[in-house]
């Protein structure tokens, strides 16, 4: 039994020493937020799938420029005949024949629209989820950023709540107050105690994704987030030097102006934005889809011309010659296959024509042509739709920006009232007309205030973010535009 107690407490021992000291083993890394960005944006899967897409178009071009020149294809064969009573013999075939279509419903050059505009959807799908990227590593930067101050925070608070404790129980000893006083502090001092444990765990969770963002194990590394809040902004605007949140606060109400020509800014929102793009794109491949069923009844027209080499020798002398049209003509209910061809050999002319016809074999409820057309009409009302929902985004998004400004004034005026009341708590403290308590009361509200007034700086910064996701254009290039 003691055995066995040793043993237990000697791994339990082991277990904390190496919990104790492993962390101090992972290496430092420090992480500004263009890191961050550049880390994502290269381990995110999509992004790499989206990026061997688009060079798999680029490669597929050779396809599109292969159907302007005729199609060679060969075939070679030989042959032993062996009889009872006979010598034997072995015979030989060479085929070239090139293929070439005449006519393919003028279909080239609007393939090459449809190639065009398909690699043009996949560059806006590229752009698209690199701005999805930047935006998660940004904002997630944000959170845990925020959520350091908010637990830095509450740890001052926690603090403030000990000393209150402490005052509380000497005046309860001196009979200033109750006991049920003394009580209430005590379940706001352990709730506060709660608060921290809850902001650490969840501080734990933001890192744990920031890993998994980036892409870096977490028992390697321990990561330093090396830029604040007023690099971000100075960041985001563009600026080569780094400026305090008042001056961007100074600045963006001093810019307000140019944000109140609304139609201005409709036409840059629906101009940039990715889905009217995306859905543009749709209907550009529509038309030429639609172009390329204008003349259905005549499919194409193609021309081949082939050479047989057969003979018991190798090469083979005696030689074929075909030249063949074949015209493709489809009416719908009655696609229909017609072929002439004409063959010399040896001083003896072949001709041969030829038809097979097929019934019912591309008729569908709703004819192609149709269906493009509804598509069409389909992409056009949700066009619509995405401009109104632009629209009604734009005037929340103005809204929100001018109710954040007068919040800042507000709050920038209860920030000198609360210098002036702790100002004059000191003095009644110093007077005796207030209890240390009521002085501890009165920290631990500004506290608060002070997580009020840095929360402010988010709140901005993620009005900037909605600002670029609305309009699809750098903050600091539409400011100074």
């Amino acid at each position: 039994m003691r055995k066995t107690f040793f043993f237990m407490s000697l791994f339990i021992f082991t277990i904390f020493i190496f919990n104790a000291t492993y962390p101090n083993n992972r290496k430092l890394l420090l992480l500004p937020v263009e890191d961050v960005i550049f880390r994502a944006r290269s381990n995110d899967l999509e992004l790499k799938n989206l990026g061997f897409t688009l060079i798999e178009l680029k490669k597929s071009k050779k396809n599109l420029y292969r159907s302007l020149f005729p199609r060679i294809s060969t075939t070679f064969g030989s042959s032993d005949s062996i009889s009872t009573g006979e010598e034997d013999s072995r015979n030989y075939s060479f085929n070239v024949t090139l293929h070439q279509v005449v006519y393919d419903q003028l279909s080239s050059p609007l393939l090459f629209k449809n190639y065009d505009i398909s690699l043009e959807e996949s560059r806006l799908k590229i752009e698209e989820r690199k701005k999805d990227v930047e935006r998660q590593s940004v904002i997630l930067y944000l959170t845990i950023l925020l959520s350091e101050e908010k637990l830095k925070n509450k740890r001052e608070e926690h603090l403030l709540y000990k000393r209150l404790f402490e005052l509380a129980q000497e005046e309860r000893r001196m009979g200033m107050n109750t006991l049920l006083d003394l009580i209430e502090i005590e379940l706001r001092l352990n709730r506060v105690q709660l608060d921290e444990e809850e902001l650490n765990a969840q501080q734990a969770i933001y890192k744990k994704d920031l890993f998994n963002l980036i892409r870096l194990d977490s028992w390697k590394y321990q990561i330093i987030l090396s830029d604040d809040v007023d690099e971000i902004l100075s960041n985001l605007l563009g600026l080569d030097v780094r400026i305090s949140f008042k001056e961007l606060y100074e600045y963006l109400l001093s810019s307000m102006d140019i944000f109140k020509n609304e139609a201005e800014l409709y036409h840059t929102a629906v101009r940039n934005d990715f889905d009217i793009k995306k859905m543009r794109l749709s209907l550009r491949k529509n038309r030429v889809n639609q172009k390329l069923l204008a003349i259905q009844f005549l499919d194409n027209i193609s021309l081949s011309y082939g050479i047989d080499f057969t003979g018991e020798k190798f090469f083979p002398a005696n030689t074929t010659h075909t030249l063949a049209v074949n015209v493709l003509f489809d009416f719908g209910i009655v696609s229909s296959d017609v072929a002439v061809s004409r063959s010399s050999a040896e001083n003896r002319i072949t001709e041969s024509r030829g038809a097979e016809s097929e019934v019912l074999n591309t008729l569908y409820p709703i004819s192609e042509g149709k269906y493009l057309k509804l598509e069409s009409y389909q992409t056009l009302r949700k066009l619509e739709d995405a401009k109104k929902e632009i629209l009604k985004n734009l005037q929340v998004w103005n809204i929100k920006m001018q109710n954040l400004l007068k919040t800042q004034i507000i709050k920038l005026k209860q920030k000198d009232s609360m210098s002036k009341n702790e100002e004059l708590f000191k003095l009644k403290l110093q007077m005796g007309e207030i209890k240390k308590t009521d002085y501890m009361e009165f920290l631990i509200k500004k506290n608060e205030f002070l997580l009020e007034l840095e929360e402010i700086k988010y709140d901005f910064i993620h009005l900037i973010w909605e600002f670029e996701d609305l309009f699809n254009i750098k903050f600091e290039d539409f400011i100074n535009s």
